[in-house]
């Protein structure tokens, strides 16, 4: 993916990390993938692809607002997460959540739950979960008013599910 679609910029000084010293550029990833795959990389891909803008390169990126772009899409992202810059600093949309995790690692708010948790993981965690809460009871609703009836069955509850498989006991099916 790094050769093809998604460019990440990612560089190492062995000072502040345990890799070896490495001095990423486009030119070095553009020769590497070259020499690897016999392929280019396209570092324009995402923004081409799902077209959100940004007001300036680099680190933690701010989005422009844009209604072109989906919404309900939330980024979370630990303090000590090495993607963790590439998370844009503020969403396309109101609806385009950036939740930060105080001390996490990659994807360690996705982890079981755990005694060894800091508070700031359990306050992430508490955080995430309104947020997907809040939109599914947005969205409740609308699905509601999407659903059919099923079956020949008419009833005061459009989309109520009244057999499905083998028949059931009613007093319909009791008198035959």
């Amino acid at each position: 993916m790094a050769c093809t679609e998604v460019v990440h910029p990612i560089g190492a000084n062995n000072v502040t990390d345990m890799f070896p010293p490495y001095d990423w550029t486009v030119a070095g990833l553009n020769a590497m993938c070259e020499r690897a795959w016999k392929v280019t990389p396209d570092v324009n891909y995402l923004q081409r692809r799902i077209d959100v803008q940004v007001e300036r390169p680099g680190a933690y990126p701010p989005a422009k607002r844009t209604k072109a772009v989906a919404g309900r899409i939330l980024f979370s992202w630990g303090t000590r997460d090495p993607w963790g810059t590439m998370v844009p600093s503020r969403g396309w949309a109101d609806d385009v959540e950036i939740v930060e995790v105080p001390g996490g690692g990659h994807c360690s708010d996705l982890q079981t739950p755990g005694p060894e948790d800091t508070e700031g993981m359990r306050r992430a965690r508490a955080n995430i979960s309104g947020i997907l809460g809040r939109w599914l009871m947005e969205v409740r609703p609308v699905r509601h008013m999407k659903m059919q009836p099923f079956g020949n069955h008419s009833s005061a509850h459009p989309g109520q599910l009244h057999s499905f498989g083998a028949a059931h006991h009613t007093e319909a099916t009791a008198e035959r």
